[in-house]
This record gives C-alpha cells, structure tokens and sequence, in this order.
C-alpha cells in the first residue's frame, strides 16, 4: 500500500513538473509574440545605415501590397542638402523606415533627436503628399473623410494615410495590412485611368511592350513599370522617378525648401570641399 502511495506522488510530482514546464515555456512563447508586435521605443537605437543593415519590409506588408516604402524626399532632413549631391545617399533604416541622408555625418546628427527629425520629415510628407491624395475615403471604415469632422492625417512608413477620425488610428495601428492593401486597389485604379505615360518611367520602354506592366506605388504615386527588373531600379532612386510621374503642382501649392543646417565643426564634417 504504502509502495503504492510513493508511486502515486512520484507521479504527482512528475505531473507538476512538466506542466511548470509547459506553463513556462507558455510565458516566454506569449512575452515572446507581444515583444515582438510591438515598435521599438523612440530612443533606442538600434537601427543602422545600410552598410551594415539589409533593409526589408515586414512580410506581411511586402507580400500583401504594391507599396514601396522608400524615402521620397529629394533633400536630407538634417543639411537641407539634395540628396546625392554630396556624394552617394546614405540610405539608414530606423525602426523599419527608410530614411535618406547626404553624408554619414547627418545621420549621427538624426540619432541624437530622432523625434525632432521625425517630426520634420512627416510634416514634409504631408506637404508632399496631400495635394495629390486621389481618395475621399477612409480606409478602415469607409466613412467619406469630413463627414465625422476633420480628418486626421497620418504618416505610416514615409506614406501618407488619411482617416476619417482618431478612433480609426488604433485600429489601423494594430493591424496596418489588410487596410494598406485594400487602400493600395482603390489608390492603383484610380489613377490608372489618368496615369499620362506611355512609356515605362524606368527603362522608358512601352508599357505592355514586356507582359503586364506592373503597378507600384511609392507613397501614394502610381508609378507604372514595364517589369519586375525595374523594381530595384526605382527603389534605388524614388525621388527621381517620382519626378517623371507626378503631376505638376500648383504654384502656389509648391513645397518650401527645407532649411539648410550648419554641421558643427566638432563632427567632424568632411566633404572634400563642399560646404552646406
């Protein structure tokens, strides 16, 4: 009896054990999956320029939309300078935003007030962006923007979205893809039928010249393309190509240049010559 007994906690024991286990192994799972949802905070810094760091989109952006999420300024956020007129872009990954500079110098300038920079650029893109939004919608509800009050703009990886109300940021926060992709059909038919090229804005050969031209959006620009080849092409230049596609703004609807910075002579700030 007593042997009996020891057998039966022995398997007691056995059984608590494993399902701490088990429960433990649950924890970490969950702690895990929540980690790894969620955006690094502001001033970590762990991103890196793209000589150390292979950029890609999340997959379940990538596979789900049209969009590039290139950087589509033409100047750097830090000098004020044209990008590439100082030499090769330095093309910096932030929490899974592209960001473009003139020089290495300026991104360790952006790495010391992220937030301040940040600011700037999405006020920049909004600049950019809201005169040729093509939609009246709000991708989330469906609701006609103004018909709940004022609609609120947001920049969601270099690319302006508009939604009819403050409630609706959550919701597109939490799960971007399925409204990014259902914003991607409306935005690409819209402005397919208006789109004034011929040619591919690439290779400039005819569109259809190669099968299907394919359609990608950089921002919220259609930007259409004999093939898949000159994907990379684009994405390696948006601003240059965005140039060829977009249509021509008001003057009085021009974006104002963006103030020049003086770099302190304490970084150092070399560039054979040239001075912001």
């Amino acid at each position: 009896m007593m042997k009996k007994t020891t057998m039966m906690k022995c398997g007691m024991n056995r059984a608590i054990r494993m399902a701490a286990i088990v429960g433990a192994a649950t924890l970490l799972s969950v702690s895990y999956s929540d980690g790894a949802v969620k955006r690094p905070k502001i001033n970590q810094m762990s991103s890196k320029s793209h000589q150390e760091h292979s950029m890609s989109a999340p997959k379940n952006e990538s596979e789900l939309s049209n969009s590039l999420y290139s950087y589509p300024l033409d100047t750097c956020i830090v000098s004020g300078e044209k990008i590439g007129t100082m030499g090769k872009a330095v093309i910096y990954d932030y929490e899974g935003r592209e960001i473009r500079f003139c020089c290495p110098a300026c991104v360790e300038k952006f790495q010391k007030s992220p937030e301040e920079y940040l600011k700037k650029i999405d006020a920049a893109i909004l600049q950019q962006q809201l005169p040729i939004y093509p939609i009246d919608v709000c991708p989330v509800t469906g609701n006609k923007l103004g018909e709940i009050g004022e609609p609120v703009n947001i920049v969601y990886k270099n690319r302006l979205i508009r939604l009819c109300c403050n409630g609706c940021i959550k919701a597109f926060d939490q799960l971007p893809a399925p409204f990014l992709e259902k914003l991607d059909k409306t935005l690409i038919t819209k402005q397919k039928a208006a789109y004034a090229l011929k040619n591919c804005a690439v290779s400039g050969k005819k569109l259809g010249s190669m099968g299907e031209p394919v359609d990608i959006l950089v921002g919220n620009q259609l930007v259409r393309l004999c093939c898949d080849a000159c994907k990379a092409t684009l994405q390696k230049e948006p601003a240059k190509y965005l140039e060829l596609v977009a249509p021509p703004r008001a003057a009085t609807d021009k974006a104002e240049p963006m103030p020049k910075e003086t770099h302190p002579e304490s970084e150092q700030h070399d560039h054979s010559g040239h001075q912001h």
